[in-house]
């Protein structure tokens, strides 16, 4: 069953604030920003590939991510279809960038946890949406890398859990007021402040400097749900993590 809300349920009444865009990149800067993504993934897939006794449709599975991620690298200079919109089946795509960035996962110890209604088709543009998803995925992971202390330390999942506490990455969709669908992605890492909050939707700001934050993640997030109709909402608190949610109508 389709759990129906309304705004209210899912925004201000649950302690978000709309982030509205302040400054646009450029392209340069969008190319740029994805060319950044696009070799962490890389980057991730080769460690993983390199580990010895990888499952066969495993191993298999991330070559192909790592092929695809580099066919998109390869053409970065070539201009994308961003006019053009038609009626897309989201799930699908939400799953493809959750397995895009699976190694980023596991080399950083987050447990993903998906929780995916199933949603009527939305009439928006796909490099868009997937630009939208994949920054907002690659946020979450960013806040929740591991360390350089943790990362000179053998890895024991069991021990080093009870240490460090368990990372998670929640995605999750649903249906709300029969005309809009919401896609939350939250993680537990160390969360921003009120004031982070509010300016986290400049062009240049990052709260993620040292793990190489450009901090035109959010306004790439905020501007491709805007070219879509929707809105960009986020919930944080120190210590508690943060949620972004987009809003995207039918």
């Amino acid at each position: 069953m389709v759990e129906l809300l309304t705004y209210s349920q899912v925004t201000a009444d649950q302690g978000f604030t709309r982030l509205r865009l302040n400054g646009r990149p450029s392209e340069e800067q969008r190319r740029v920003h994805q060319e950044k993504n696009l070799m962490a993934k890389i980057r991730g897939t080769t460690e993983i590939l390199g580990y010895p006794d990888l499952p066969p449709d495993y191993r298999q599975e991330r070559e192909n991510v790592m092929q695809e991620a580099q066919v998109k690298l390869n053409t970065l200079g070539v201009a994308q279809q961003r006019t053009v919109f038609e009626h897309l089946d989201l799930i699908p795509i939400i799953q493809r960038q959750i397995d895009a960035v699976r190694s980023l996962l596991e080399l950083n110890e987050i447990i993903s946890v998906i929780k995916l209604e199933r949603l009527p088709n939305v009439y928006a543009n796909p490099p868009i949406f997937e630009d939208v998803l994949s920054n907002m995925l690659h946020n979450a992971i960013d806040v929740m890398k591991v360390t350089e202390d943790e990362a000179d330390q053998p890895y024991n999942p069991i021990d080093d859990m009870r240490k460090r506490g368990v990372k998670k990455l929640f995605i999750g969709s649903l249906l709300i007021s029969n005309a809009n669908v919401l896609i939350d992605v939250k993680d537990n890492g160390s969360g921003m402040s009120s004031e982070q909050i509010r300016e986290i939707a400049k062009v240049g700001y990052t709260t993620k400097a040292a793990t190489g934050g450009t901090g035109l993640g959010v306004p790439i997030i905020i501007d491709g749900t805007e070219m879509l109709g929707g809105e960009v909402w986020a919930w944080s608190e120190m210590g508690k993590g943060s949620i972004f949610r987009l809003i995207i109508p039918i």
